[in-house]
């Protein structure tokens, strides 16, 4: 009951004061981890487990963010399915901390499906604040499923995106009841994002003006693969955004598709560049894809978005190459290749089957 919640404070701010203590400074920087200590007295996989370790406060969240979704009554009309959300942010200067609550929404079209954690994320718009004032401290989800389900892509590009977030912010699930709740750092869920998240457009067209790219070197298949998915890019006029974007897949025979990003005046219903090369990938028999890259139109090459990773992990081409540029601290951005499958880790475990 309520006398019991508040006992379960009570003992919460004694636990905060004394883990203030022993506060960790934990970084996660395009999905590896900088860990910084004032001792080195344990491992990495050590400080990361106390990170995403169950605290008594995230069980409390759980509690409430369990609560909303028991309050819900009506259902998304499509999946039937609903996920609730509480974000949770601090207030830098007080130390105070207050909540937003979320649930998700589907109209007819699937695409424009909204889920919990946006709904509750997007109230902070409403707020006079700036990254400066408040940072969000954690997310909390639970769904209609028996045990946990992770944000979808979509869910985990907009949140790796938003100004108020980074890649330490930790995100709690749970099931149904509260069951087999699990915790992880965002930067784990969405590893690679673009160079350009969380900068307006003016500051991604001049952060290119300031890297150093690595390309692949001449004549090898990345390279080929590269350079068409940059060509393709090209071929984007419209003015609506300045960035522009190609992508490219070779299969294991050596054929190539490309396509490039068509945009919309309403940003959401822009068609994405990989997400066009979906049905050409689909329909080719003769062999899997080898080798991708999406690449935009000043040559730095970007790991898919969120319906380019849902569509390879989900239809079975995680093993495919993905070419990326990944900047260091001195605005060098190396050329890297990673599979698909680790641009979209532990995807949801949930099946929705709509009979």
């Amino acid at each position: 009951g309520r006398n019991n919640l508040v006992k379960l404070r009570e003992q919460y701010l004694i636990l905060s004061s004394v883990q203030n203590l022993c506060f960790i400074f934990l970084k996660v920087k395009t999905g590896i981890y900088t860990l910084f200590q004032s001792s080195k007295e344990y491992s990495f996989n050590q400080e990361l487990k106390i990170m995403e370790e169950i605290t008594l406060q995230d069980r409390i969240r759980l509690k409430e963010v369990e609560a909303l979704r028991v309050r819900i009554k009506s259902k998304p009309r499509q999946s039937n399915f609903c996920v609730a959300a509480i974000v949770v942010y601090k207030d830098l200067k007080t130390g105070e901390e207050k909540t937003l609550e979320g649930v998700n929404d589907e109209p007819c079209y699937m695409g424009g499906s909204l889920c919990a954690e946006r709904a509750a994320l997007l109230q902070l718009r409403l707020l006079p604040l700036t990254p400066d004032d408040v940072k969000v401290s954690s997310v909390y989800i639970t769904s209609d499923a028996e045990t946990y389900i992770t944000p979808g892509m979509l869910c985990r590009e907009y949140m790796i995106s938003n100004i108020f977030m980074d890649e330490s912010t930790p995100i709690i699930m749970s099931g149904a009841g509260m069951f087999e709740p699990k915790k992880q750092l965002l930067g784990t869920l969405y590893p690679f994002p673009s160079l350009y998240h969380r900068m307006t457009s003016h500051e991604a067209v001049k952060c290119h003006e300031c890297l150093k790219l690595q390309l692949p070197q001449s004549e090898t298949e990345a390279f080929q693969v590269y350079e068409i998915a940059r060509a393709a890019a090209l071929k984007d006029d419209r003015t609506v955004h300045p960035i522009s974007f190609g992508a490219a897949v070779m299969f294991e025979d050596g054929h190539i598709i490309s396509a490039y990003q068509k945009k919309a005046l309403e940003y959401g219903c822009t068609l994405d560049a990989v997400g066009q090369l979906a049905q050409g990938i689909a329909d080719y028999a003769n062999a899997k894809p080898k080798l991708l890259a999406q690449v935009d139109n000043f040559g730095v090459a970007h790991a898919p978005f969120a319906p380019g990773r849902a569509f390879f992990e989900e239809n079975g081409y995680g093993t495919c190459r993905v070419l990326l540029h990944n900047p260091d601290e001195n605005d060098v951005a190396s050329f890297s290749i990673v599979d698909a499958k680790a641009l979209a880790p532990s995807k949801p475990n949930i099946v929705i089957d709509i009979s």
